[in-house]
């Protein structure tokens, strides 16, 4: 039961989100054990912020993915390179 709440959650912690060459498409890389399945191509219209990313409230923010279940996790305390555009692409 432990193993499978490390592996969930590793599975949905962001690492790393980066916006592709053309900005149409965004690149996900999670902590995910298996490193095939660490990476995801998705349409940038595909994810969604929930939350504020300048707020105080909790330590995490939650991004949605359409057609996945639960929400991907992105640590506020991390460093946002261009957080203007992050906050317009996620907005």
């Amino acid at each position: 039961l432990v193993y499978l709440y490390i592996y969930a959650t590793c599975a949905r912690s962001i690492k790393y989100i980066i916006l592709n060459k053309g900005g149409k498409t965004l690149s996900i890389i999670t902590y995910h054990m298996q490193k095939k399945k660490s990476k995801l191509n998705l349409p940038v219209g595909m994810v969604k912020s929930t939350a504020d990313r300048q707020d105080n409230i909790g330590m995490y923010l939650p991004l949605k993915i359409k057609n996945r279940s639960f929400y991907y996790l992105v640590d506020k305390n991390g460093t946002f390179v261009n957080s203007r555009l992050f906050d317009y692409v996620m907005g």
